[in-house]
């Protein structure tokens, strides 16, 4: 993917759009942009990153999909995530930058799949997966995104963390937050000392 410098006005516009949802302006408002610098759709998607150096104590360090994914907009989510799947690379899969842009940490290490699941949007978390999101990347305070659902105050993060734990692979993890490991570990020593005791 080449590299693209948005201005200002055009980040600030993406942003908008993606954040109040609306659709038809925010798919305007990229074609446009491709068709200015011809360029895919694919690149101004990768290049629609809150981390301007000049207002850097404002930014958010959020890519596009952080915003639909924090307000539960799978219109939107689906639409951006569509960009970054149609176009193959030389090894027939999708663009090489697809899991980056999908797994980006913002200032604070979240991805769009953390804000997603803190937030209770279960149709979101669902696309995000299964567009390749790692449910076992950790923000800056340590957490994955089972856990933030798991101790999400909103409604549906409950729903949330039960279905990321029966549908993601890797994850190990009680909805208390212990490992299935360290559980199974402190059974079997459990179990050596009721032998040991005999």
């Amino acid at each position: 993917m080449s590299t693209l410098s948005l201005s200002a006005e055009e980040l600030d516009d993406l942003t908008y759009y993606a954040r109040v949802g609306d659709l038809d302006a925010l798919k305007a408002t990229i074609t446009q942009i491709s068709s200015s610098y011809s360029c895919p759709k694919d690149t101004v998607l990768a290049a629609a990153l809150d981390e301007d150096d000049d207002r850097s104590e404002l930014s958010s360090g959020c890519c596009l999909l952080h915003w639909p994914a924090a307000n539960g907009n799978v219109a939107i989510l689906s639409y951006l995530l569509s960009l970054l799947s149609s176009k193959p690379d030389s090894t027939d899969g999708p663009v090489k930058s697809t899991s980056t842009l999908i797994n980006h940490r913002n200032k604070n290490g979240n991805t769009p799949l953390h804000w997603t699941a803190v937030n209770g949007h279960l149709s979101c978390v669902k696309a995000l997966v299964n567009a390749g999101a790692d449910p076992l990347i950790t923000n800056n305070a340590g957490h994955d995104a089972l856990y933030e659902a798991d101790n999400s105050a909103k409604e549906g993060g409950r729903e949330v963390a039960e279905w990321i734990l029966a549908n993601c692979a890797g994850l190990e993890k009680l909805s208390n937050g212990e490992s299935q490991v360290q559980e199974t570990v402190a059974q079997d020593e459990g179990k050596a000392d009721d032998l040991m005791d005999d």
